[in-house]
């Protein structure tokens, strides 16, 4: 399977932005296709629950709770490391109020909400992506404990919380993925001995960057 470094993937969004293809499309489209593919592959599930961290990992977290609960489902989101730190993800944030998808701060959940957490179908890890490195500590820590503790399948966006895009090397704690959804093409994480039994079944989906770098960048 070939793989992109993280280095590599960010400089081709990058080239994707300057051929008309924006950050902002990119995140709805791997938003996207992480809703079409839990309602392809888990079409019974009506509990989800998405831990959206701080980053455009968490972005991409977003739109996968506002068009899962467009289709039906019963979604939580879980913020995990406070308000996102881009623009991007903040209006991806912001948009999920016509949707009604009720988001909760990690350390402030109750009883009732940790229970629909631990109870989910699906549980969609969009905590830390490409740019971890080192260990999981605090609300990060916390949150990958809480996804061990769910019943439901885990679905890693790009790459499951914990793990070191390039080395492979996990963190204590790092998320156990049952599927993890690699955008635009697999990463050294994902193919590694080390680490690519933390990564469960790995799909590479098209978030457009294929076609963008096609196209001729813009003036």
């Amino acid at each position: 399977m070939q793989t992109i470094t993280a280095a590599e993937m960010k400089q081709a969004e990058q080239q994707a932005d300057a051929r008309g293809l924006r950050f902002r499309d990119m995140m709805y489209n791997a938003g996207a296709a992480a809703c079409r593919a839990v309602q392809a592959q888990a079409p019974d599930a009506k509990l989800v629950a998405v831990f959206a961290g701080p980053g455009n990992n968490g972005g991409d977290g977003y739109v996968a709770a506002g068009l899962l609960a467009a289709m039906g489902a019963s979604v939580m989101v879980v913020q995990v490391g406070g308000h996102p730190r881009s623009e991007v993800s903040a209006q991806q944030l912001a948009g999920l109020q016509r949707f009604h998808v009720p988001v909760c701060p990690l350390y402030g959940l109750n009883a009732i909400q940790t229970r629909f957490i631990r109870d989910a179908d699906v549980v969609i890890d969009a905590v830390y992506g490409t740019g971890f490195h080192g260990e999981l500590t605090g609300e990060a820590r916390e949150a990958a404990d809480l996804i061990a503790s769910c019943r439901g399948q885990v679905w890693a966006m790009d790459i499951p919380t914990g793990l070191e895009c390039d080395s492979g090397r996990a963190a204590e704690g790092a998320v156990q993925a049952d599927v993890t959804l690699a955008f635009h093409m697999a990463k050294p994480a994902h193919v590694l001995p080390q680490s690519a039994p933390l990564c469960g079944q790995v799909q590479v989906v098209d978030i457009g960057i294929t076609a963008a770098l096609q196209t001729p960048a813009q003036p």
